[in-house]
């Protein structure tokens, strides 16, 4: 993998303004699967994590599927390629960890671990992969912050 540039500090929530929801048709997913909400930009990506709840998959096809909620890439559940953990960089600005800075949408990522999640807000992150299954859960991926995270916009 490249070497990634990483700025010293996340822009704050207020710094960095949020694209308005727009209402658009829902896609149905595959069988098994609830149709995931659309969006726009990171409101949406949050949307798209936050109904992906109890869905066994691993960590890179929840945020996959997220990211293609709002048109940024195909899902997984409609053939899209496995993209791993250092692919999200592509799609945003990386930053530096900084958990005073985060806004809902915003992909952490533990290249290390190798392990990816959606920042939903309120210090809750949506992770695929813990046990087969896709959780609610805190800031942390045992027991270490995100090395960087990825502002789509």
């Amino acid at each position: 993998l490249p070497e990634i540039a990483v700025p010293a500090q996340l822009p704050t929530a207020e710094e960095q303004p949020l694209p308005v929801v727009v209402a658009a048709e829902v896609k149905e997913a595959g069988p098994g699967y609830s149709a995931l909400p659309a969006g726009v930009g990171a409101p949406g990506i949050a949307d798209a994590a936050l109904a992906q709840l109890g869905w066994a998959q691993d960590c890179t096809d929840l945020v996959q599927n997220a990211m293609a909620a709002v048109g940024l890439t195909t899902s997984r559940l409609d053939g899209g390629y496995d993209m791993g953990v250092g692919s999200f960089a592509a799609y945003g600005t990386v930053y530096g960890f900084d958990a005073s800075a985060l806004a809902p949408g915003d992909i952490l990522v533990w290249p290390n671990a190798p392990h990816a999640a959606v920042y939903v807000g309120g210090g809750s992150v949506v992770h695929g992969g813990w046990g087969n299954n896709t959780v609610l859960a805190g800031l942390q991926n045992h027991g270490a912050y995100p090395d960087y995270v990825v502002r789509v916009g």
